[in-house]
């Protein structure tokens, strides 16, 4: 495809593109990288595609993929992996204050743990030993 169709392209969908991505993300900002990102998307596969008269499901489609993957993304980002807490917690606790019941939770949940890992063949807990170093 040449650029200037591309170009005709992008200014003939892109607001739309902009809608969908808005109505996932709900940020107009990103949702304008969004379309950004699903225009590369495009130039890149644009070849692919057999039937021009499909090129707005065609965008459409992409442009929600890209935001959903984005939003994964930025999920994922957000989330703390267990094991770093788990192990962070007991440095954690001597910062704050916490009630003796919490602390009592924290000591049997890491007896709980030891318990575990002895039981663990010898390979296992030399991997998770060497995790936790």
């Amino acid at each position: 495809m040449v650029n200037k169709d591309f170009d005709q392209m992008y200014t003939k969908y892109s607001g739309r593109m902009r809608y969908i991505a808005y109505s996932i993300i709900k940020d107009w900002h990103k949702a304008e990288d969004i379309v950004q990102e699903a225009f590369i998307k495009a130039y890149k596969k644009v070849a692919s595609i057999e039937d021009t008269e499909k090129m707005d499901a065609w965008l459409a489609q992409i442009t929600s993929r890209t935001a959903i993957d984005y939003l994964r993304a930025e999920n994922r980002s957000k989330m703390v992996p267990t094991d770093l807490w788990v192990f962070d917690h007991s440095g954690f606790h001597s910062k704050i204050e916490l009630s003796t019941e919490a602390e009592v939770e924290i000591l049997l949940f890491k007896e709980d743990i030891n318990k575990t890992v002895h039981h663990l063949s010898n390979e296992y807990r030399e991997v998770l030993v060497l995790r936790v170093q």
